[in-house]
């Protein structure tokens, strides 16, 4: 992510270390600034977007690793679900079902989340592309 113009160095790093989940006294360590300067730059649209655009990036690098792995971890719930041996205590197999059935639900949830915010976005562009006719008063009188 390139570095965001409207702040400065020390506020580029405090953001990118609550980003990263510093607590606000790590931050401004790591900063080299006060507690208080963290709290009046919370103030500010540009430190919090800041902040929000360094976790995405953190997630999005985090979230290709871990789907790289998804597949294989699938499978091994599903070997732990399908296992006959039985030193898979049963705990442990309503654990993995557990898992994939939290799991797909999640994924179903932020499908549905993300397919809701595309209809009114295109709702929301449609309104902006027909503009309201005249208005016109309504009265009680026929």
């Amino acid at each position: 992510m390139d570095r965001p113009k409207e702040l400065n160095e020390r506020q580029v790093l405090a953001a990118q270390a609550l980003a990263a989940g510093f607590t606000w006294r790590d931050a401004a360590k790591r900063a080299k600034c006060s507690t208080e300067g963290i709290r009046a730059w919370k103030q500010l649209e540009e430190f919090n977007n800041a902040i929000w655009d360094y976790q995405q990036e953190i997630f999005h690098r985090s979230f290709g690793v871990t789907s790289e792995a998804l597949p294989e971890a699938i499978q091994k719930l599903r070997e732990i679900i399908d296992s006959e041996d039985p030193d898979i205590a049963v705990n442990v197999k309503v654990q993995a079902i557990k898992i994939l059935i939290d799991s797909a639900h999640k994924q179903y949830e932020a499908r549905t989340i993300e397919r809701r915010i595309e209809q009114l976005e295109a709702n929301a562009q449609r309104q902006t592309l027909n503009p309201v006719g005249e208005v016109r008063e309504i009265t009680g009188a026929a």
